[in-house]
C-alpha cells in the first residue's frame, strides 16, 4: 500500500533525500513504508516487494552529498557496493536483491530486510554492555562474515556496532559495505580513502592507525582492529581510548584471556596484529570451549581452567590386609552312582568331620609320644 502525501515534511538535516511517499512513487514495484535510518551519504527505507511478498530495505543516495564530495565519487562507490555485495552469499552478510536508478536520477539499492536492530541500539537496550557469552557469539559471526569477504579480497573498512544487525532470531548480519575497498590497493583518486577535506573515511574510534595515513596501502587487518574495538565496547560498555583499562579490570567476572585477545586485535602495528579473522575466531573458540572457572584456595582467588588437574594430589589407597588362598582337601572314598545334591553335601560334610577328627587324634598321639619319649 502506497503512502499518501501527508508524510511529515523533511527536516533541513535531510538534505534532498526523498520522503517515503516520494520514493514510493519512484519505485512502483515496491510499497515503501517508512525511513529506517539516515547516514552521511543517504538513507535506508523499509519497503515491501509486492510481487514476491517480502520485506526489503531500500538504500538511496543523497544528491546534495554526491555533488559536495569532489574527492570521493559516491555514485561509483554505490555501484561498487552493489556489485560486490551481489557476489556475496554468506549468512552473516546482508544480501542484495537489486540496484538501479530511477527516472529522475535517484540511485537505489534493494537489500535484505533485517527485522531487529543494530548492535549500537542493542547495547543501549541492555545497559551499555553484553554478557561475555553474547559478545563472543556476535563477534564470532562477524568474524565468519569478514573471513568470507576477505577471501574475495574485500575490506569492509567500517566495522562498528551500528553496522552489525541482529534480527529477532538472533542472527547476525554485517551491513553497509559502502566504504569497502580491495585488499592491497593504495588509496588514490580511483579508490579514495581520504575525503576532499583530508579526513580518513570511516568512524574515528574504530579506525586502525594505518587507515588514517594518507597514501597507505590497507589490508584486511584494518577490519580486525575494528573488531577488537567493538568487542571491547560490547564487553565493557566503553570505548578503548588513551591508556584504557583491560576488560577484566572493568568487569572482574570476564575471562582474563579476553584481555590478551583484545590487545592482540588492536595492536597499533598491523604486523603485530592477528593475521586473519579466522585466527581471532580460533582464540574465541578456545575461550568458549575451555572457560575459566573461579576457584578459591584459602583466602586467595585464582583463575584456573576447568579442564586443569586439581591443585592437590592424593595417593591411591593402599590395602595392607590380605587373605590366604583357599586350600581344597579332596574327598576320598566317593561312592559310585548318582545322588542328590543334599546327599552329596551330607556325605561331604560327614567325611570332612571324620577326617578332621582323625587328624586331630593323630596330632594328640604324636604330641603325647613326643613328651613320653
Amino acid at each position: 500500500m502506497s503512502l499518501s502525501d501527508s508524510t511529515p515534511p523533511r527536516s533541513p538535516g535531510d538534505w534532498d533525500l526523498p520522503t517515503a511517499a516520494e520514493l514510493d512513487r519512484m519505485l512502483p514495484q515496491f510499497d515503501v513504508v517508512d525511513i529506517l535510518g539516515r547516514g552521511a551519504m543517504g538513507a535506508v527505507f523499509k519497503g515491501r516487494q509486492a510481487g514476491l511478498g517480502r520485506d526489503v530495505a531500500i538504500k538511496v543516495l543523497c544528491k546534495s552529498a554526491i555533488q559536495s564530495n569532489k574527492g570521493v565519487n559516491p555514485i561509483e562507490r554505490f555501484k561498487q557496493e552493489a556489485r560486490v555485495m551481489a557476489r556475496f552469499d554468506h549468512p552473516a552478510i546482508i544480501s542484495v536483491y537489486d540496484f538501479g536508478e530511477t527516472a529522475d536520477g535517484q540511485f537505489y539499492l534493494v537489500m535484505e530486510f533485517v527485522n531487529g536492530m543494530d548492535i549500537h541500539n542493542y547495547l543501549q537496550h541492555h545497559g551499555g554492555h553484553l554478557s561475555q557469552e553474547y559478545a563472543l557469539s556476535i563477534t564470532a559471526h562477524v568474524l565468519d562474515g569478514l573471513a568470507y569477504a576477505h577471501g574475495f579480497g574485500i575490506i569492509h573498512r567500517d566495522i562498528k556496532p551500528a553496522n552489525i544487525l541482529l534480527n529477532q532470531e538472533g542472527r547476525v548480519k554485517i551491513a553497509d559495505f559502502g566504504l569497502m575497498k580491495k585488499i592491497g590497493v593504495s588509496e588514490d583518486e580511483s579508490n579514495p580513502g581520504i575525503s576532499a577535506t583530508g579526513f580518513a573515511l570511516g568512524t574515528p574510534f574504530y579506525l586502525a592507525p594505518e587507515a588514517m595515513e594518507s597514501g597507505s596501502i590497507l589490508d584486511h587487518r584494518v577490519d580486525l582492529y575494528a573488531v577488537g574495538v567493538m568487542l571491547y565496547q560490547m564487553l565493557t560498555g566503553k570505548l578503548p581510548q588513551g591508556n584504557f583499562k583491560l576488560p577484566s579490570e572493568l568487569r572482574p567476572e570476564l575471562d582474563v584471556r579476553l584481555d590478551g585477545l583484545v590487545q592482540h586485535a588492536m595492536e597499533p602495528d598491523p604486523e603485530q596484529r592477528y593475521p586473519s579473522a579466522s585466527a581471532i575466531r580460533a582464540d574465541i573458540d578456545q575461550i568458549v570451549s575451555q572457560p575459566i572457572a573461579k576457584i578459591k584456595s584459602g583466602a586467595d582467588e585464582e583463575d584456573v581452567p576447568v579442564t586443569a588437574p586439581p591443585l592437590s594430589l592424593s595417593l591411591p589407597e593402599i590395602k595392607l590386609s590380605f587373605s590366604l588362598p583357599a586350600i581344597n582337601i579332596p574327598l576320598l572314598g566317593r561312592s559310585s552312582g548318582k545322588k542328590s545334591q543334599d546327599e552329596n553335601e551330607g556325605e561331604g560334610g560327614s567325611g570332612l568331620r571324620f577326617y578332621g577328627l582323625a587328624i586331630i587324634l593323630l596330632l594328640v598321639i604324636a604330641a603325647v609320644a613326643y613328651w613320653l619319649f
